[in-house]
């Protein structure tokens, strides 16, 4: 029985690439090593084209090999392939065969042991057994191969709809089975109404007592009242899929059912207005029947009031949010509240913009159950502003500027102990040069600040500070500038200054415990050789300096020195120019890392070699 599908499969993969007349397809390659991990990666896509036939074929592979310290090689395999085949029958009817493969491996690999060895761990004092080894990852295996024809039919633009059957095959490390697969779809236009329309796809699989499938439905309706337009869209999605679940191979389904309803409702309230009513719901149900977590259920509920105001180079919207979150997983229920009121002002021209946005966020969550401690409301205040204005032809400034202050409050007593802000604050000026042509300089600066503040604090022991503060300080330089010919050179560079310690806010007293000093340089020279080769050598280079603060009974604070961290190297990057139909590229990275909290030096290289073939 396998032997005469093999043969079935065989004959009609050589029907399909017998009748190939032409092609213009791709495929692509790419090797990277990276640590201890190597992975080679393939994708390929083939097409071919007449009056009578239509091919389309795809697949892809990855291969992945991790070695890690004092483990035998672990492999990963995963394999792909795809084929669609359509025959024009007659203006209406077409001839459909498709074919999808799937291989899944996942292979365990035992710890290393010497021959003659002594092992390190001190309770294997027994013989080694094979039961008795370390191993790292999972053994998995998972093949999958479906096989359908059937028949397209096609009328004008009111109706499309395809059916296939087939067979299905699945093959796992707890079993295997096969049975019939179906799959189809379908697109309803009236032909009285063109602003109504009706679809749906899905497909199922049977393997043996097992099943997979995946249906939906959705429809859409558009309806004009004079002026305003509502949109009503509705969707229906149900998924099955039945795997084997504990070491005895137990079969547990697992059920996902989804509906989504929604309708918009815009129309203009004057010239330079509109107006907009979004409505939402949705519901999602998982079941599991058999052994399983238990049933899940939720619920949202959206309402949205917008208005738009866009006169000229301006526009402005403000709307407003109320939604209902209800959930169920397993017993454990949560009853949540969402309001949320943002403004949003934007320019732009050809001299500057900028965008305004403030918002106010609430969010409550509720439980009926009375011993249930986590019952909660959150309050979120966010600002932005981001602008930028050209000063000459050749200079550009911008700033970007946020703020949020995020308040957590816990219903219940036993949790108040938790309630507290969060305060973040960023500013980010820029600065843009273009002196020349191919010349380009970018400065900017940013300020970051991160409060977190406990509304109550043990204050009897300074370790029992909870508030914590987080600050940093950087800046940053970008300048690119042509040597002449071909060539191209850039310079980067960042400086950060980081502290972090705990706080008291009310009096505003810090207390440092750590910071550290980040520099960053790196430097690139690009050349084309005779528009056919691009080679870009660099170097890079870091610095991380740690210290932390101690008390002293002579100075209140003292700092030292705990960590330095430095990574440096070269990298390359070769890029063919010259040819279009293939293309090749070679990233390399090739950096020393010193720690003082290592013992040794250690080596990070990091290479990527991709091919991408178009014919």
């Amino acid at each position: 029985m396998r032997r005469s599908r093999f043969r079935l499969l065989l004959n009609l993969l050589l029907l399909i690439f017998s009748t190939a007349t032409a092609a213009n397809d791709s495929l692509y390659t790419r090797f990277s090593q990276e640590l201890d991990t190597r992975i080679l990666q393939t994708r390929g896509n083939y097409s071919v084209s007449d009056s009578t036939l239509h091919l389309q074929s795809s697949a892809y592979s990855k291969i992945t090999l991790r070695q890690l310290p004092g483990f035998e090689p672990q492999w990963k395999r995963d394999l792909g392939l795809s084929l669609t085949s359509t025959r024009f029958l007659s203006r209406n009817f077409d001839l459909l065969f498709e074919l999808e493969g799937s291989n899944f491996q996942d292979q365990e690999a035992p710890e290393r042991v010497q021959k003659g060895g002594v092992s390190l761990h001190p309770y294997d004092l027994r013989p080694l057994t094979d039961g008795s080894r370390l191993v790292t990852g999972q053994n998995s295996k998972i093949t999958r191969g479906v096989l359908r024809g059937g028949v397209s039919y096609n009328r004008s633009t009111t109706l499309r709809s395809t059916m296939l059957v087939g067979g299905a095959y699945d093959e796992e490390l707890k079993g295997s089975g096969s049975g019939p697969s179906m799959r189809g779809d379908f697109k309803l236009r009236p032909i009285d109404d063109q602003n109504i329309q009706f679809g749906g796809n899905g497909y199922i699989n049977l393997y043996d007592d097992r099943r997979y499938h995946d249906l939906t439905l959705d429809n859409s309706i558009v309806r004009d009242f004079g002026d305003a337009t509502d949109l009503f869209e509705a969707s229906w999605r149900n998924r099955r899929s039945d795997i084997y679940l504990g070491l005895e191979g137990n079969i547990v389904s697992r059920v996902h059912d989804e509906l989504s309803l929604r309708n918009r409702l815009s129309t203009p309230l004057s010239e330079d207005m509109n107006g907009v009513y979004d409505l939402d719901f949705r519901r999602s149900n998982v079941s599991y029947r058999g052994v399983g977590p238990g049933e899940s259920r939720e619920n949202d509920l959206v309402h949205r009031l917008a208005w738009i105001y866009a006169p000229s180079i301006w526009q402005t919207m403000l709307q407003y949010n109320f939604a209902v979150e209800d959930r169920d997983y397993g017993g454990t229920l949560t009853l949540g509240r969402r309001q949320e009121l943002e403004l949003i002002t934007s320019r732009n021209s050809d001299k500057d913009s900028l965008t305004v946005k403030l918002g106010t966020e609430k969010r409550r969550y509720d439980s009926p159950d009375s011993l249930e401690t986590n019952d909660r409301d959150r309050l979120v205040h966010h600002a932005e502003l981001v602008g930028g204005r050209w000063l000459t032809p050749w200079v550009y400034t911008a700033v970007e500027i946020s703020v949020i202050l995020d308040h957590l409050v816990y219903i219940k007593q036993e949790r108040s102990a938790d309630n507290h802000w969060n305060r973040v604050i960023a500013l980010r000026p820029i600065v843009q040069w273009f002196p020349a042509d191919g010349w380009n300089n970018t400065a900017s600066f940013e300020v970051l600040a991160n409060y977190s503040v406990y509304d109550f604090e043990s204050m009897d022991a300074r370790s029992g500070i909870r508030s914590r503060v987080f600050r940093r300080w950087s800046a940053a330089d970008t300048l690119t500038l042509p040597l002449g010919g071909r060539v191209q050179l850039s310079l980067s560079g960042r400086y950060d200054l980081e502290e972090r310690g705990r706080i008291i806010w009310d009096d505003f007293v810090q207390d440092l415990s750590d910071k550290a000093r980040v520099g960053f340089a790196a430097t690139h020279l690009e050349y084309i050789f005779l528009s056919r080769l691009l080679l870009k050598i660099g170097y890079r280079y870091q610095k991380r300096v740690e210290e932390s603060f101690e008390q002293s009974d002579i100075v209140l604070q003292q700092n030292q020195t705990d960590r330095t961290y430095i990574k440096r190297g070269p990298s390359l990057r070769v890029q063919t120019l010259f040819n279009r139909s293939w293309r090749l590229l070679v990233d390399g990275d090739f950096q020393t890392i010193d720690d003082n909290q290592r013992e040794s030096t250690e080596t990070l290289n990091t290479v990527y070699v991709t091919l991408v073939y178009q014919w």
